[in-house]
């Protein structure tokens, strides 16, 4: 959990409280690279904006994100 953390992180440069915040229909897949929309209200500075993460990252995170939803069931 915290190497995919550390690697969205890295990878996008977003604060760790936005990456925290973060909710599966800020993400977007379908694009590459993936696109990570941060909402305004989870910012230092009140201003939404959209950021793009690894192909790396992006791998961890789906798996973490399958991962999760799988045993959540």
């Amino acid at each position: 959990r915290l190497k995919v953390f550390m690697l969205v992180l890295a990878s996008s440069g977003m604060r760790a409280n936005e990456a925290l915040l973060l909710r599966k229909v800020d993400l977007d897949f379908s694009l590459s690279p993936t696109k990570v929309h941060i909402r305004p209200k989870n910012t230092k500075t009140r201003q939404g904006r959209d950021i793009y993460i690894s192909d790396e990252a992006t791998e961890k995170l789906k798996k973490f994100i399958e991962s999760k939803h799988n045993t959540d069931g």
